[in-house]
């Protein structure tokens, strides 16, 4: 059973009946702000009709008006608030990175802001520290990089919390915005550093039990220029069209082993990244249509993607190991025979079109 929440809807992956029996509280924290609730309310709604008696806990340290987030949580249903008397001595302190840099959201933060963090709870007897979660995935950027680190991360999370089943490669970099001759060489190469070499590093780190288990999947997300021309984002393009190649090229050397690999474009969804080539002064200038695709209503919704990770980890497209699926473009959708139909026409992956047959080559031919 697979529940998965975002802002505007609830999706359930099985027999929602199912939830009946194991289910009996729901924890919210922080997830009842009143302009983005829409999804939590209806997803609560959605399991206490499935589960009548569900008890449902509202957690915020941050939030000023309690009565209306207390109703927007329970969807107008009575509730208690539940509130401490002791007075307290608050100081607020904000931190702020030394060297926050361009891209505040490239993945340095979170480890620049490491020992910062470590030093204030350590001068104060009890800290309560807020964080952008984004925070959290830029340690995670930087962590791909380092091969030995991540091999030691992965294992801490089989130790802790079981076998990795399903591993979805999806960091990314895009900072290299222009023709080649006006880019900075260092940004274009960090796109192909971490786009090829982090996801290189995440595979190598999880396939050794996976293959040991004779079970697995992993999911490599591709994106613009892995099948067309990326003009003024050569490196970005470049790099995804390696990452198809990479899969496509890993997954022959996985048949047969129970171990599936695949590539997957999750569309045009609205994220850090494209707020920044929206925002960027090469990116308005090279990358205009990117806003203008937003306001015609190609807008992704991240769900879609989540779904088809969902299909993809079950082995529904087993058989489409080494290609590259659509999240966007109704793949989730697609019935055994569409599926048989891209199996046999060689469909979903890299192939240089007109490539004539190879010939015997004596020396003797002239050129």
């Amino acid at each position: 059973m697979t529940i998965a929440v975002d802002k505007s809807r609830v999706l359930v992956v099985g027999d929602e009946r199912t939830v009946a029996n194991p289910l009996r509280h729901v924890l919210s924290i922080e997830g009842y702000h009143v302009r983005t609730a829409a999804g939590v309310t209806e997803a609560l709604v959605s399991l206490s009709e499935w589960r009548p008696g569900l008890v449902v806990w509202g957690l915020s340290a941050t939030l000023g008006n309690l009565d209306e987030a207390m109703s927007v949580l329970l969807g107008g249903a009575r509730g208690t608030i539940v509130r401490g008397l002791t007075e307290k001595n608050l100081v607020i302190d904000t931190l702020l990175p030394a060297n926050p840099g361009r891209f505040s959201w490239g993945g340095h933060l979170g480890k620049q802001m490491q020992l910062p963090v470590v030093e204030e709870i350590e001068r104060s007897s009890t800290t309560l520290v807020f964080v952008n979660v984004r925070s959290q995935a830029e340690a995670w950027y930087q962590l791909i990089l380092d091969a030995a680190a991540l091999a030691k991360t992965f294992a801490a999370i089989e130790k802790d919390l079981g076998p990795i089943d399903l591993l979805t490669n999806n960091a990314a970099s895009f900072y290299a915005i222009g023709p080649i001759w006006e880019v900075d060489p260092d940004a274009w190469w960090g796109d192909i550093e971490l786009n090829i070499r982090g996801t290189f590093n995440c595979c190598r780190a999880v396939l050794p039990a996976m293959l040991k288990r004779k079970s697995g999947r992993i999911i490599n997300l591709t994106g613009g220029g892995t099948g067309t021309s990326f003009p003024y984002g050569s490196g970005y393009g470049t790099s995804k069209a390696g990452v198809l190649r990479f899969t496509e090229s890993v997954s022959d050397t996985l048949e047969g082993t129970g171990v599936s690999m695949f590539g997957m474009d999750p569309g045009l969804v609205r994220t850090s990244m494209t707020e920044f080539q929206m925002t960027d002064a090469a990116g308005r200038k090279y990358l205009a249509d990117i806003e203008d695709l937003f306001a015609r209503g190609i807008d992704v919704p991240p769900a879609l993607a989540g779904r088809l990770s969902v299909e993809i980890g079950s082995g529904r497209f087993d058989r489409l190991a080494g290609r590259m699926l659509f999240a966007a473009r109704g793949d989730q959708e697609l019935t055994d025979h569409e599926v048989d139909d891209i199996v046999a026409r060689d469909l979903r992956s890299l192939r240089v079109n007109g490539t004539p047959d190879e010939h015997p080559y004596t020396g003797s031919r002239e050129r």
